[in-house]
């Protein structure tokens, strides 16, 4: 039975050499696509990259114009030469494929100065241009490692011989291709690797600082954005420094890394430095039973395989807290190893990896929905056969693989999850030597514009959340099902302009009830004047346009179907507090000066009670929490929050909440305010500033 998608993939045979193939899951639909460069030699495409006009963009050498640009549409005929970026049979050696939200896909190649710099194409030949010399000179810049922001833009690296490797962001046009901060910045940091996006507009990445140690970073894009979570001793990270950051959702990621005490271990972090800590210490002394494979499952957790003396390297689950991080199954119970590895998410919550169950066993396909009694044996490979790398999810409860035979020796399989269902596609080479198959990609005739509109009636944005959310691409899983099913609890976002996170921040009824917010505001939320983001006004964008609101109109969805296109205005959202108010957090002067809890529409007293103070943040234009503490040097170091110590007795001890307000001064010049026995600065903010009482300096 032929798969619901084709799959294009690279394999070699002795007639063609390493060459692209076409699949439909069959012997006879699996097909040479193009013998790109005739005769034995191959072309060894690399690097598939699904655009949003249904083809895939790769690179190839055809032996004439050396590894250059290709382009291909599932056809022979659609499989051509897009563009000799450096002409002749010298190569272009175009890499790093990343697709932008429009569709549009940003790489490195070096043109005619032979220097690596960033490109763009759009999939068309005049469309494929030099987008920005970031570095000018004669060193290139090799520009990599994009990492989607959930506005459409995205951060990534790119080499500064003076100063290594800086992070730069970039909206696919070259006045929007910039140095997040000068190099170095004010932080010194460089060589930044690891980039990963936590999915709620913060990026997280390894880099060094100006002491003498690997650190983790986070940033927002922005150079105020971003800073230094935690530190680590030299050498200590695995794999030669990359600690494998896997985001949970909501903000959150877990990674291992090795501080120097506790050995490789898992950690977590919700991207801030209190928030960022030891999860699960797995023995030091051997770094192979450490955390590897960390693979988000969905719903908030992550499966890894991990080692102790008394189980063995088994499969383990977390959901980045020390109490929900344990053994998934024993799968070979004792000290001994089932070695699970190739995880991979079908997407719609479960996971398939392999493992054995004995040492005899060479190789066994396990699913598991996060559960022990849900972690079970799919299917075995016909004795002498093993898994080898690339299985590929297709979407539809099966997945492509390769695997190696005595027979056949290494060619590409396919499982629907059953033994009887379990199948050798296609003998690609035939004999014993096998034909390697490899990056296995959809084409992408699911996000063809003609097939599927850009928005759903419902508001839905299916391109926009696949460009957004690359591990849903890969698991080839549909994006609305997704997300109705796991992407919204994850805090991921439907659309350029509904955040998921501020409007269940702004409206814990909602949030209370377990609805899905984007339905929630499309059935009644915006009636109620609910907003979508801070970026949308609901009832601003009503009053602006009278059509809109005459015709019954859903504001959203009509700005993101039409009145984007028609050139009409949006106005930003005013956030409000959610939950009891302390007095002294001034919700708008909060809000004004701390943008990223604006966006995120938290409750300014909930944020700075639990993670304001301790990042610096001041809970309004009078009370400086750094100043209060570095004044007060009891308080910092009792390590308590220095707005409710000056509330309870600060104030009646004398002591000032910042350089702009006199307690004792104020008190002095307002006997009323004394004899009632009022705290100065609360009076102030209450009465005293409308009354037009004057405030002294400390």
């Amino acid at each position: 039975m032929p798969l619901r998608d084709g799959y294009v993939f690279q394999a070699g045979n002795t007639d063609h050499g390493t060459e692209l193939w076409r699949t439909d899951g069959t012997a006879e639909g699996t097909v040479l696509l193009r013998d790109i460069r005739p005769g034995p030699a191959g072309s060894f495409p690399l690097s598939l990259t699904s655009t949003l006009n249904g083809r895939l963009l790769f690179a190839a050498d055809d032996g004439t114009h050396g590894q250059e640009l290709w382009v291909t549409d599932g056809t022979q005929a659609g499989t051509t030469l897009l563009r000799d970026i450096l002409p002749g049979a010298a190569s272009g050696s175009p890499f790093g494929f990343f697709t932008m939200a429009d569709g549009s896909v940003l790489f490195s190649a070096q043109g005619e100065d032979f220097n690596a710099e960033l490109w763009r194409s759009d999939g068309t030949a005049e469309g494929t241009r030099l987008l920005k010399e970031l570095v000018p000179g004669t060193v290139g810049s090799f520009p990599g490692a994009f990492t989607p922001l959930p506005d459409g833009r995205a951060v990534f690296t790119a080499y500064d011989p003076a100063a290594g490797g800086q992070l730069w962001i970039t909206d696919g046009t070259t006045d929007g291709t910039r140095p997040i901060a000068t190099t170095p910045n004010a932080e010194g940091i460089s060589e930044p690797l690891s980039l990963t996006a936590l999915g709620d507009g913060r990026i997280l990445f390894q880099g060094s600082g100006p002491l003498p140690q690997t650190e983790i970073w986070v940033t927002d894009g922005t150079a105020e954005g971003t800073s230094r979570l935690i530190g680590l001793p030299p050498g200590e990270l695995p794999f030669y420094g990359s600690p494998d950051f896997t985001p949970l959702g909501g903000g959150r990621a877990v990674f291992y890394a090795d501080n120097g005490t506790e050995g490789r271990a898992l950690w977590g972090t919700d991207g801030t430095p209190g928030g960022t800590g030891l999860l699960r210490q797995f023995g030091s002394g051997y770094s192979g039973q450490g955390p590897q494979e960390l693979t988000a499952l969905g719903n908030g957790r992550a499966i890894f395989a991990a080692g102790d003396a008394e189980h063995g390297i088994e499969a383990w689950i977390t959901d980045g807290t020390a109490a929900g991080t344990g053994l998934l199954r024993d799968i070979m119970p004792g000290a001994q190893s089932s070695a699970p590895a190739n995880f991979k998410a079908l997407g719609d919550g479960r996971m398939l990896f392999t493992a054995q169950q004995a040492l005899e066993d060479s190789g066994e396909l396990w699913v598991t929905d996060g559960t022990a009694e849900g972690t079970s044996l799919l299917i075995a490979l016909p004795a002498g056969a093993r898994f080898a790398a690339d299985m590929v999810p297709t979407g539809d409860g099966g997945a492509l693989f390769s695997a190696v035979t005595e027979e056949a020796g290494r060619e590409m399989w396919f499982t629907d999850g059953t033994t009887a269902g379990t199948r050798l596609v296609a003998d690609i080479a035939p004999g014993k030597d096998g034909a390697f198959p490899g990056g296995f990609t959809a084409l992408p005739a699911a996000m063809t514009v003609d097939r599927e509109p850009p928005i759903l009636a419902s508001g839905f944005d299916p391109a926009f959340y696949l460009a957004q959310n690359p591990d849903v691409l890969a698991a080839g899983a549909d994006a609305l099902s997704h997300y109705q099913a796991f992407g919204w609890a994850e805090r991921r976002d439907p659309n350029t302009l509904f955040s998921v996170e501020y409007y269940l921040n702004q409206n814990p009824d909602v949030a209370a009830a377990a609805v899905e917010p984007l339905a929630h505001y499309t059935t009644s939320g915006w009636r109620e004047g609910r907003d979508p983001s801070l970026g949308f006004d609901s009832d601003a964008y009503l009053a602006a346009n009278p059509d809109v609101a005459a015709a019954g109109l859903e504001p959203l969805l009509h700005y993101l179907q039409f009145g984007q296109a028609e050139g009409r205005a949006i106005t930003a959202a005013t956030p409000h507090a959610t939950g009891p108010q302390d007095p002294l957090v001034d919700a708008g002067f909060y809000f004004a000066g701390n943008a990223d809890v604006a966006a995120s529409g938290q409750d300014p007293s909930s944020h700075y009670h639990a993670f304001g103070w301790r990042e610096g943040r001041d809970p309004n234009a009078f009370f400086d929490s750094s100043f209060y503490l570095e004044a007060n040097p009891d308080v910092a170091a009792a390590g308590v929050d220095p707005l409710r110590h000056y509330a309870e007795n600060g104030w009646r001890e004398g002591r000032d909440p910042g350089a702009a307000f006199g307690t004792d001064a104020y008190l002095a010049a307002n006997p009323d305010v004394t004899a009632a026995g009022l705290n100065p600065l609360m009076h102030y903010l209450l009465h005293g500033a409308a009354e037009g009482r004057e405030v002294f300096p400390a």
